[in-house]
């Protein structure tokens, strides 16, 4: 078994299918799981396949860069409330965090494979992630061409929430 091979059968199959998980990789390759497992392992870590954050049945998907849309049709395995959240950034584009339900606001912050966090103008934003960001300007100031003052920036995963609680309770 040449890895070298292998590894090309595997992006071939990721190219033809989409998102896919190990199990079936392994199938369409007549490999075990056990291997298939350390080539994806192998090709995540040369960066040639990303992996998501969304479980199958606790299996994430393996899939090729620019593949990301695909992962939509995965949206029914999530938690039922981040299943609601992705309905409900799908249908806004741009959603204000301060303007969610706290468990819609937890739920944001869990579906990275479809929610990009940032800051403008000391608010926290989630766009999707198929919303390019040089549109959100235009999606929340209603294309009034108004300038943002503050440059945009990632959000970092928030913690703070969770050390807030910790800190009352000390």
């Amino acid at each position: 078994m040449d890895p070298v091979e292998t590894h090309e059968k595997i992006i071939s199959v990721l190219r033809e299918k989409g998102p896919s998980l190990p199990i079936n990789l392994a199938k369409a390759l007549s490999i075990s799981s056990l291997f298939i497992s350390a080539f994806l392992s192998e090709l995540t870590n040369q960066k040639r396949i990303k992996v998501s954050n969304l479980k199958v049945g606790g299996s994430p998907l393996y899939f090729l860069d620019g593949q990301e849309e695909k992962l939509e049709d995965y949206y029914k395995y999530l938690h039922p409330r981040e299943a609601e959240a992705f309905l409900l950034l799908r249908e806004h584009k741009v959603l204000r965090d301060d303007d969610q339900e706290p468990a819609t606001r937890v739920a944001l912050r869990a579906i990275k494979d479809f929610s990009v966090g940032f800051k403008m103008n000391d608010q926290i934003y989630w766009r999707f992630v198929s919303v390019p960001s040089n549109d959100v300007d235009e999606i929340l100031n209603g294309g009034k061409n108004e300038v943002v003052e503050e440059k945009v920036e990632e959000v970092e995963e928030d913690s703070s929430s969770n050390s807030e609680e910790e800190g009352e309770g000390k």
